[in-house]
């Protein structure tokens, strides 16, 4: 939109307000942009079927970490339902370990377990831990997705210019204008002069540039807008 205009580094008023008010509202316009396609994004989300999700957002290594921090071990980098880790499933006086059914919902069952040629107790199996991380994943993705469609029940937020200013500390000042660097001699009363027509040039003020150490005029200004939120 504004790449045609030029920076306001030393232009004319009328030019340097042009391409004030053309960046403010392409900035605008990008915003809601950008607001509406993530929105719009939330929502194709909320309409996915779990195994979707999960197929196309809970990575390798998002169940991985999941899965670490539910079931930690001593040794590093391992969990506590790694094939080969100990179980003991629930009895009388003494709760399931580890805790599979209370931390994720599933259920081990036959296949997922074995004993353990040398020492006779339960380990978990390939298989057990294959099916324990599957059922994790669809877990995980549904917490997400739940998660997605609360916030679209509720409403998704967007924030809106309601109105506002911009204000810019710049320097004025008056020069001539000459056309392709010559002077056109006109004749007022006979006498020949040389028609100067001078034009108001501004250019923003900074630290940075030298006319703000002998600034004669200048507007000091901020820049500030208002926004609201609305939901839908």
């Amino acid at each position: 939109m504004a790449s045609g205009i030029r920076k306001p580094t030393d232009v004319g008023f009328a030019d340097f307000t042009a391409q004030l008010m053309t960046e403010t509202f392409e900035a605008v316009v990008r915003s809601q942009l950008f607001q509406e396609r993530e929105i719009l994004a939330m929502e194709r989300l909320a309409g996915m079927e779990v195994g979707e999700y999960a197929a196309s957002f809970i990575d390798d290594t998002v169940l991985r970490d999941e899965i670490l921090r539910l079931f930690p071990s001593a040794a590093e980098g391992a969990s506590a339902i790694d094939p080969g880790s100990p179980y003991s499933p629930p009895s009388a006086g003494s709760p399931e370990t580890p805790a599979v059914l209370a931390l994720t919902g599933y259920k081990v069952g036959e296949g997922d377990v074995e004993k353990d040629p040398e020492s006779g107790s339960l380990v978990i199996t390939e298989a057990g831990y294959s099916r324990i991380a599957g059922y994790m994943r669809l877990f995980i993705a549904e917490r997400h997705l739940e998660a997605v469609r609360i916030q679209i029940r509720r409403g998704a937020p967007r924030v809106l210019v309601d109105h506002g200013s911009v204000r810019t500390r710049l320097s004025f000042s008056l020069v001539e204008e000459k056309e392709h660097g010559a002077k056109k001699a006109a004749a007022i009363s006979g006498i020949a002069v040389s028609p100067r027509f001078p034009i108001l040039r501004v250019r923003p003020v900074s630290a940075h540039t030298p006319e703000v150490l002998g600034l004669r005029v200048d507007v000091l200004g901020e820049v500030e807008i208002t926004f609201k939120t609305v939901t839908t």
